[in-house]
């Protein structure tokens, strides 16, 4: 994997919980040998290289998964010559499935389109509102002053109704 991915600079991804498509990119692969260990360690339990890879068409995406099929192949094939071992247990790879599985898979965007319906519902409500009720305010002769209590109401000044009753405080 690390001569494979020498070109991209990482070796191992920061996340392959999430698939490829999901994570923005429109062009591009993916290679790893998927890891079942957790958060602090890595475990390679099986030996699979999984490729990830999205593209504009399904014609360009087979022809990138061939592309980086052979060069794993090659890879391989090369390392184990290097080190001597005999053809008879070399270990080979195969593609799985042995056909290819390409799909189309369409932007979801149901949530976002119902998070704009409702913001605009609520600016459409929300700003004539506001508007009328500012206007409104200014339109009404002494709008916005507080009105001054009567003289001898429950909120007139304790000193007026003493007064009344014949006793100034």
């Amino acid at each position: 994997m690390h001569r494979l991915n020498a070109d991209a600079g990482k070796t191992v991804p920061t996340s392959t919980s999430s698939p490829l498509y999901g994570s923005g990119i429109r062009s591009g692969h993916l290679v790893y040998i998927p890891s079942s260990g957790g958060q602090w360690q890595l475990s390679y339990n099986r030996p699979v290289i999984t490729i990830e890879i999205v593209g504009e068409s399904m014609d360009e995406v087979a022809t990138e998964r061939q592309q980086i099929l052979d060069r794993i192949s090659s890879i391989a094939k090369d390392s184990q010559q290097e080190l001597g071992i005999k053809p008879a247990a070399n270990i080979t790879t195969e593609p799985a499935p042995s056909v290819e599985f390409v799909a189309y898979v369409g932007v979801r965007n149901a949530t976002a389109v119902l998070a704009l319906t409702l913001l605009t519902i609520g600016l459409a409500a929300g700003i004539p509102l506001s508007v009328d009720r500012a206007l409104a305010g200014k339109r009404r002769p002494g709008a916005g002053r507080r009105p001054q209590p009567a003289a001898g109401g429950p909120d007139a000044p304790t000193s007026i109704l003493r007064a009344d009753s014949g006793a100034l405080s």
